[in-house]
């Protein structure tokens, strides 16, 4: 049809007709502006069904970890009654001095296992729905070394040498000690278990602007991108070995409880770097004092 067009709008222009040339040439130009409006609106749709995906997949994965959170808190309430009552138990038999020794010993461990449940049950509890943390302005070398100290066992046992670098002096940060230090443990677990055969963890700390970074690189197996974009998920184990899949995420909450962010980077057969980063006290007091900053 834009052919026969075409055509006949040059046949009425050879000929002298203006009246017909006008007409096939209002012809086209509305061919070709319909042309540009549907590829236009084409590409307009594409863009919108992309956008429309991702929101989707948002509200999918909200639903899921929603749904996620109930199912936790329930299990966990349900585990952590019976939990309690065999440690309280057990530490009521302890006390009692009749008690021969070698059965002291046995009650020990059943008290170190119960223990170790009852805190896993605090984990998922946490995670359901994790409580407003009770802030303290500090440096944030304290936890980390604390949390240092805690991992140091499981590191030997797994051959892990650990290099630690501290800028000096580093800027003061406000947080909850006990949660950083909890996710600075669960970065260190993933670190280890991605050396299996040994290897070595830098940590290090800096303050290159209005953030303090505290950073874990190991020497590991790496991450391919499909790990890297699901690391954080709830529930999600990329491990040989089973595990809850929590540790990552609930790192990752904490930071950002904290105003912060958990940052990854990994390349296969070479190693991974997690980077937590909090807001310095400076950084929260500008933003405090921001005439844009609302309290509500």
């Amino acid at each position: 049809m834009l052919s026969l067009a075409i055509w006949l709008g040059r046949v009425a222009d050879i000929a002298g007709a203006g009246l017909p040339y006008a007409i096939f040439h209002v012809i086209q130009d509305l061919f070709h502006g319909g042309m540009g409006a549907v590829m236009l609106g084409s590409v307009m749709i594409l863009v919108l069904a992309r956008d429309t995906a991702a929101v989707e997949d948002n509200i999918m994965q909200s639903a899921k970890l929603v749904s996620l959170g109930e199912m936790t808190a329930d299990v966990a309430v349900e585990l952590n009654n019976p939990l309690m009552s065999i440690v309280g138990y057990t530490t009521l038999i302890m006390e009692d001095p009749d008690v021969p020794p070698g059965r002291r010993r046995d009650l020990e461990l059943v008290l170190r296992e119960a223990s170790k449940a009852v805190d896993m049950t605090k984990q998922l509890l946490d995670f359901a729905g994790r409580p407003e943390p009770k802030l303290k302005v500090m440096d944030i070398e304290g936890p980390l070394d604390e949390a240092l100290e805690l991992m140091g066992g499981r590191m030997r046992q797994a051959d892990v040498k650990v290099v630690k670098s501290m800028q000096k002096p580093l800027p003061f940060v406000s947080i909850e000690p006990d949660q950083l230090k909890q996710a600075f443990v669960n970065i260190m677990n993933n670190a280890i278990d991605a050396m299996p055969g040994g290897g070595q963890l830098e940590v290090y700390t800096t303050a290159p602007g209005p953030e303090v970074e505290v950073c874990f690189t190991d020497t590991g197996t790496g991450m391919s991108k499909e790990i890297i974009d699901r690391i954080f998920e709830p529930f999600y184990s990329a491990k040989g070995t089973p595990g809850t899949g929590l540790g990552l995420s609930l790192a990752l909450s904490i930071a950002r409880e904290h105003g912060g962010s958990l940052e990854v980077s990994s390349q296969k057969g070479i190693g991974s770097s997690f980077t937590l980063k909090l807001p310095t006290i400076a950084e929260v007091a500008a933003t405090l004092d921001s005439p844009d900053h609302q309290v509500s």
